[in-house]
């Protein structure tokens, strides 16, 4: 092997070790071991557990999963009506909440509540034109 192939090679042997080297990630094992015995963690850690325990028996969980049965066993326009109806519910009830608070100035806290309803009208134009 020649001088410059000898280069070459050891210069793409170097490369490739310093791409390796930081395209490894790094250990999180001392983080993972003080968030262990965080006492904050370990509080928040027992209440997701509590509140996981809390829905699966609630009356809220048994009528989400009766009302995903419904939807997911009916036509495909069926759905497209829901999802846009309850988007437009809930643009409605955003949008009557912040101003039961008082409007904002300017003009861009509408930004967000227009993209939705602009989402909802057109699930709702789809649903519309699929059925027919």
């Amino acid at each position: 092997m020649n001088a410059l192939a000898r280069f070459f090679s050891f210069g793409m042997q170097d490369i490739d070790r310093r791409v390796a080297a930081r395209l490894t990630p790094p250990l999180l094992d001392d983080g993972d071991r003080y968030l262990r015995q965080s006492a904050v963690i370990r509080t928040i850690d027992r209440g997701t557990i509590v509140l996981g325990e809390a829905w699966t028996g609630s009356w809220a969980a048994r009528l989400s999963a009766h009302v995903s049965e419904a939807l997911s066993g009916s036509d495909w326009p069926l759905r497209y009506r829901s999802i846009g109806v309850v988007v437009m519910v809930a643009v409605a009830t955003h949008l009557l909440l912040t101003l039961m608070q008082g409007a904002r100035p300017g003009w861009f806290w509408l930004v967000i509540p227009s993209m939705a309803a602009v989402f909802a009208l057109a699930v709702l134009t789809a649903s519309s034109r699929s059925s027919q």
